[in-house]
């Protein structure tokens, strides 16, 4: 049981150097407003990459977040290249 406590003692010194050195990242702090960034009424592929959304204490995994992000835009840059498609056949 001594030995435990030990490993726990020792994880929390490198633990604890690791942060004064700054080679841990930074722990985000919570906004308090709300959104950062809006999408407007109709966004487009590109409006998808600046959104930037508020970091919360309990929130979503960024990965995650990033990753659902980038399948909306690509799927809004496809649909965006249909319409044009349809516009120019339908002008011409």
């Amino acid at each position: 049981m001594p030995w435990v406590l030990a490993v726990v003692a020792l994880l929390l010194i490198v633990a604890l150097a690791l942060v004064v050195a700054g080679k841990l990242p930074p722990v985000p702090q919570p906004t308090e407003r709300g959104l950062s960034a809006q999408l407007p009424a109709r966004p487009t592929a590109a409006d998808v990459d600046l959104l930037r959304l508020p970091v919360a204490l309990r929130g979503y995994r960024m990965e995650e977040v990033d990753a659902a992000l980038a399948v909306l835009r690509d799927r809004l840059a496809e649909l965006e290249q249909q319409n044009d498609r349809k516009n120019t056949a339908t002008d011409g």
